[in-house]
């Protein structure tokens, strides 16, 4: 009888414990396909915290995979082979690293994530987030690094004037990382690496101010929105620290991809969503103008002749385009005396493009607009529908130019080279066999 009972009491246990393992296997399957929707690839990649399924691997071992992926396209891990492996890694690397062109041999990460600026003190609206130079820039992950490089080329400073340094997630989580001004980091909405970096009491910013362009001109795979940064913490009703700014703020955006063998690509299954970009609208009317104030309403005898003489439909205001008079886009003030907050001025509009002082028509870049604005390269300050300030900062990017720090490079002697980069012409140069960066980046391998 009591071995009878015995044998009762272990085979319950077993029981037991066999449906505890049923729904544990079940609970990690299902937390797997929370990350990846096709559970039979394993992914490796130098991003670890911010996809919290990825095969965990040190950066050595990566970095391996990665070279011997690009001269043998071989995908091993130690020496090993995987039929299940896949890469998962920056865009940047996959394009210009290994060379990984073909759209049809890696695909889109179906996560988004977005860079962020942070900094030990809250950051003053008013403060000029890329005057960088004398300054400390940390970065955690190579993509982060690869951003940085992009951001101090685009805004032509000095990378001898900045000190870049390195840190790691585990000196972030016990508050040990050494002292930045800034840290310019990536991350993946409900990754771990957004909680750790919520966590870390860093204030954390969008990029205010920011043209994308230079950034894209060395870095081109990024996309913006104007949104706070906020509202990629804002997640599962929960609402972000304190810490997260809810300002409304430019937004950069960037997908990872997904390697694999030219074979194997085609087996991955990924729920891709449709990605949309969202452009900015820069010619948004201005916040200082008087809205329904019009010079008819003014008692002037004199400002119906004014306004006949100088209305012209060669001509606009640019800055507001409600006004459609010089004497009112060339003045300090608006029609009710109060000085204007915004910039005006009286221009004429292009017609055709060889009006314009920048046409390429070999890439039919820098031409005539919708709107009379000519398209200006990338650097360019745009002062009108034509004009425009290209001295010092201001001075144009060019493919021929690798050197961003010397303002005169794209010219020669007085004459213009003529290979300028303008905004979003990646694809035109790659299609024409031209270079489609205005100059490397350093590759952390």
């Amino acid at each position: 009888m009591y071995l009878k009972n015995l044998f009762f009491i272990i085979f319950i246990v077993l029981l037991v414990l066999l449906v505890l393992l049923v729904f544990y296997i079940i609970y990690k399957n299902l937390n797997y396909k929370e990350h990846f929707a096709n559970e039979d690839v394993l992914y490796i990649t130098d991003n670890i915290y911010n996809f919290n399924s990825s095969l965990d691997i040190d950066l050595d071992t990566f970095n391996n995979a990665l070279i011997n992926f690009r001269d043998k396209k071989e995908l091993l891990i130690n020496n090993k082979n995987y039929d299940n492996l896949s890469l998962l890694i920056d865009p940047y690397v996959n394009y210009f690293y290994l060379n990984n062109t073909d759209k049809n041999n890696y695909i889109e990460y179906s996560k988004e994530g977005f860079f962020v600026y942070v900094t030990y003190n809250s950051l003053d609206i008013s403060e000029c987030i890329w005057d960088i130079e004398n300054k400390t820039i940390a970065y955690v992950y190579p993509s982060d690094y690869y951003f940085i490089q992009a951001f101090i080329k685009g805004y032509k400073a000095d990378i001898n004037k900045i000190n870049i340094i390195k840190i790691n997630v585990k000196d972030i989580v016990n508050n040990k990382a050494p002292k930045f001004d800034i840290l310019i980091t990536y991350i993946i909405p409900n990754s771990t690496y957004m909680q750790i970096i919520e966590q870390s009491r860093y204030f954390i910013n969008g990029f205010n101010d920011i043209n994308i362009d230079r950034i894209k001109a060395f870095y081109p795979f990024l996309r913006e929105k104007n949104d706070s940064v906020s509202a990629f913490f804002n997640n599962n009703n929960r609402s972000p620290s304190g810490y997260v700014s809810n300002l409304k703020s430019i937004v950069l955006l960037m997908n990872y991809v997904i390697v694999k063998d030219i074979n194997g690509i085609k087996n991955i299954n990924e729920d891709n969503n449709d990605i949309k970009e969202s452009f900015i609208t820069r010619l948004e009317m201005p916040i200082g103008y008087i809205a329904g104030k019009e010079y008819k309403n003014v008692n002037s005898s004199n400002l119906a002749k004014i306004e006949d003489l100088y209305n012209s439909r060669e001509y606009g205001c640019y800055g507001n385009s409600v006004v459609n008079n010089k004497f009112e886009c060339d003045s300090m003030y608006n029609i009710d005396g109060t000085g204007k907050d915004y910039y005006t001025i009286w221009d004429k509009k292009c017609d055709i493009d060889s009006e314009c002082p920048f046409y390429n028509a070999e890439l039919s870049k820098g031409g005539c607009l919708e709107g009379g604005f000519c398209e200006l390269p990338i650097g360019v300050k745009r002062t009108g529908f034509m004009k425009y300030n290209d001295d010092g900062l201001n001075s144009a990017l060019c493919y021929n130019c690798e050197d961003t720090t010397d303002h005169n490079c794209c010219k020669n002697n007085g004459v213009t080279l003529n290979d300028y980069a303008y905004p979003n012409d990646f694809e035109t140069r790659v299609n024409k066999g031209l270079k489609s960066t205005v100059s490397p980046l350093k590759y952390i391998i």
